[in-house]
């Protein structure tokens, strides 16, 4: 393990004292609890679920999310994904990782040996501890120097875009340039 791991949590701990009290990341806020908000009322969609090759950062899947962030979007792209490469060990990079392997396990066993969780590199740090230990990037065997941060990179280059399409039907914006996409 690593030394300054240690000693981040322990400064970890004094900056929150409260990051300890929740055994995993249950209490964590993220999107998959989030309700919809008004700004989202009469659009066809209400976001985009990406898988992408995290080592290479090229989109492989994606999903138009229709009702918020939902488990059975990331279901179906990994029954898709563990179609195409059989053989392979996948790693899936989730913001909630640790609370998506819970929901994980109605895979096959052999698909749940074969995936390994990992929570990416920017959004471990809002992870509980127990967390942090067992599914930070670079405490990942087979991890590299990946810090699993692809989508937002590729949220942050569309930007801009996000305006404009936000209000598109569904046929106008899969009309767009697929070099504007992507």
């Amino acid at each position: 393990m690593d030394k300054n791991l240690s000693r981040d949590d322990d400064r970890l701990k004094k900056a929150n004292p409260g990051a300890e009290k929740s055994k995993d990341c249950s209490s964590f806020r993220a999107a998959i609890n989030r309700k919809l908000t008004n700004n989202n009322k009469g659009l066809d969609e209400t976001g985009l679920f990406t898988v992408m090759c995290a080592p290479h950062e090229v989109p492989i899947y994606s999903v138009d999310l229709r009702t918020g962030e939902r488990y059975a979007y990331l279901d179906e792209i990994m029954k898709r994904v563990l179609e195409q490469w059989p053989q392979n060990k996948i790693f899936l990079f989730y913001d909630i990782a640790c609370l998506y392997t819970k929901h994980f396990r109605q895979f096959s066993e052999q698909d749940v040996r074969r995936v390994v969780h990992v929570v990416p590199k920017f959004h471990v740090a809002a992870h509980v501890i127990k967390c942090r230990r067992t599914m930070h990037p670079a405490l990942t065997p087979g991890c590299r120097q990946i810090d699993g941060e692809g989508c937002e990179r590729l949220w942050s280059k569309q930007g801009k875009l996000a305006p404009i399409v936000r209000s598109m039907r569904i046929l106008s914006r899969k009309q767009c340039p697929q070099d504007a996409a992507f």
